[in-house]
C-alpha cells in the first residue's frame, strides 16, 4: 500500500490539536470535581486535570496506531466542558481548505515504502516539508517546514515497535489580520513483549501570535506509559484491540502562556483498570495524580476512577 502523506497529513489535520490543556478532541465525560485548590489557580489545576483523565483512552488507543497519532494523543485532551486555562488549540484557518501546495510536498523518501515483515509500519520513511509546501491562495499566506520519520525498531518481526520522530516542523501563516507560527518537534519510541506495550515520549511545542493579538504558549513534555494484559499468543499489530488489562502513565510537562510558567508531574499509584471491549468511555478504576509547582506554589490533584469511564478530581 502506497500511503503518501501518511504521516503528515494526519498532523494537518489535526492542525495544532497538540494540546496540552485545549480542546481538540471529541468527547464528554462524567468526570466531577471538588474541593479547593493551592497555587497554581485552582482553575488552571482543574483544565489540566480533567484533560489527563480524558487523554487517556486516546493515549491507549494510539499505541496500536503508527504515524502522528501517537504524537498527537499524548496532548489531544479534552476540557472539563469549561473554557480552558491554557487553550493550545488553534487551527490555521487554511488547513480547513484545500492546499495549494506543489507536487513535490511534502518529498517522500523512498517514494514506496518497504515493510519487510508486513505489520503496517515502514521499514524506513520520511516525510520532508519544504519549498514546494507554501500556499499564497485566497490572500493568506501558509507554509509548512521540517520532517517526520518513522523506523520499525523490529523490521523483520511483525508488531508494534517503532521509533519516530518530528523535526522542526514548523506551521506559518498570515495574512493582513493575522500572523501564527507553531513549531514542534518530539521523539516518540514504542516496544512490545507478549504481554505489554511500552511508550516513551520527548515533545516540544510552541504557538507564537503576533496579530490580531501577542500570544506565546510553549510545552515540553516528557512522557512514559505501560499497558500491561494477560500475555498473547502472539504480538499485536497495528490497528489490533488491546486486551483489558492495567495502563501506568508516569512524566512531567512545563507549559506557559506569555510570562506565565507552570509545571507538573503525573504519577499513577493505583494502575489504572482499562477494558476497551466493554468500556470505551476509559478506565474503570484507578488513581492517577497530577503534581503541580509555580511561582505561586503547588498542589496535588488526584483523580479517581470509579466505574466506566467515572471519575472525581480532587485538590489538595
Amino acid at each position: 500500500m502506497h500511503r503518501r502523506h501518511h504521516i503528515a497529513l494526519r498532523v494537518l489535520a489535526a492542525g495544532a490539536c497538540v494540546a496540552a490543556l485545549g480542546a481538540c478532541s471529541s468527547g464528554s465525560s462524567t468526570g466531577t470535581k471538588t474541593g479547593a485548590g493551592a497555587a497554581p489557580p485552582q482553575e488552571v489545576q482543574a483544565a489540566v486535570a480533567a484533560s489527563v483523565a480524558s487523554s487517556i483512552t486516546s493515549q491507549i488507543t494510539a499505541m496500536t496506531t503508527t504515524g502522528a497519532d501517537p504524537f498527537l494523543a499524548l496532548f489531544n485532551r479534552v476540557s472539563n466542558g469549561k473554557t480552558p486555562a491554557v487553550n493550545l488549540s488553534r487551527k490555521p484557518k487554511r488547513l480547513t481548505h484545500k492546499l495549494g501546495f506543489g507536487a513535490d510536498c511534502p518529498a517522500v523518501s523512498p517514494a514506496e515504502f518497504v515493510d519487510t515483515d508486513g505489520d503496517g509500519i515502514p521499514d524506513s520513511l520520511t516525510e520532508t516539508w519544504g519549498a514546494d509546501c507554501s500556499d499564497t491562495s485566497g490572500g493568506t499566506i501558509l507554509s509548512i517546514s521540517g520532517s517526520i520519520s518513522i523506523e520499525d525498531a523490529t523490521p523483520t518481526t511483525p508488531d508494534l515497535a517503532y521509533n519516530a520522530s518530528i523535526n522542526n516542523f514548523a506551521i506559518q501563516e498570515s495574512d493582513s489580520n493575522l500572523a501564527l507560527s507553531i513549531s514542534i518537534n518530539g521523539t516518540l519510541g514504542i516496544s512490545e513483549t507478549l504481554s505489554s506495550i511500552s511508550e516513551a515520549a520527548n515533545y516540544q511545542y510552541t504557538f507564537a501570535e503576533t496579530a490580531p493579538q501577542s500570544v506565546t504558549e510553549n510545552v515540553t513534555e516528557q512522557l512514559t506509559a505501560v499497558y500491561s494484559f494477560p500475555a498473547t499468543q502472539t504480538l499485536l499489530v497495528e490497528g489490533d484491540q488491546v486486551p483489558a488489562g492495567t495502563f501506568v502513565l508516569a512524566g512531567s510537562e512545563m507549559f506557559g502562556i506569555n510570562s506565565t510558567t507552570y509545571a507538573f508531574t503525573v504519577a499513577t499509584p493505583t494502575p489504572l483498570s482499562v477494558d476497551p471491549t466493554n468500556c470505551s468511555q476509559g478506565p474503570t478504576a484507578g488513581v492517577l495524580t497530577v503534581t503541580f509547582t509555580g511561582s505561586s506554589g503547588s498542589g496535588t490533584a488526584t483523580i479517581t476512577w470509579t466505574a466506566c469511564g467515572v471519575y472525581t478530581i480532587t485538590d489538595a
